[in-house]
């Protein structure tokens, strides 16, 4: 099976694969990153990326601060 796939072409797919493994662990310290800065309550959401499906999370237990209106 190995020599059916040229190496310029396992070269390719093992480049690919690391690019997204380093994409989804950007993703997540990002994420980590805005939730621990966030204020209890807060919502972040964060759209489906190369490297890996979209994410939502609560940040703290409070209840979400209501936007204030304008007169």
């Amino acid at each position: 099976m190995l020599r059916v796939i040229p190496w310029s072409g396992c070269c390719v797919l093992l480049v690919v694969g690391v690019m997204r493994l380093l994409a989804e662990r950007s993703r997540r310290r990002t994420l980590l990153a805005i939730a621990v800065q966030a204020p209890p309550g807060t919502v972040v959401a964060q759209e489906r990326g190369s490297g890996g499906p979209r994410v939502w999370i609560r940040v703290g237990g409070g209840a979400a601060p209501l936007p204030e209106r304008e007169s």
